[in-house]
């Protein structure tokens, strides 16, 4: 049982170890100047792909 409870904590270790530097990489992402840019991006992204009205003669 010890040995079970060992390996585990070992690999909840090694997790950990292998996960900082992504979990430290994402929360420099989510910024408040990004969380600001964001929705203006979305709506520009929405923009400019929606399908375009043509006109008539086209």
């Amino acid at each position: 049982m010890a040995g079970i409870v060992l390996y585990v904590a070992l690999l909840l270790a090694l997790f950990d170890w292998l996960l900082q530097p992504l979990i430290f990489f994402l929360q420099g992402l989510f910024t408040l100047k990004l969380l600001l840019w964001l929705p203006l991006l979305l709506v520009i992204w929405l923009l400019a792909s929606r399908p375009q009205a043509r006109g008539p003669g086209s």
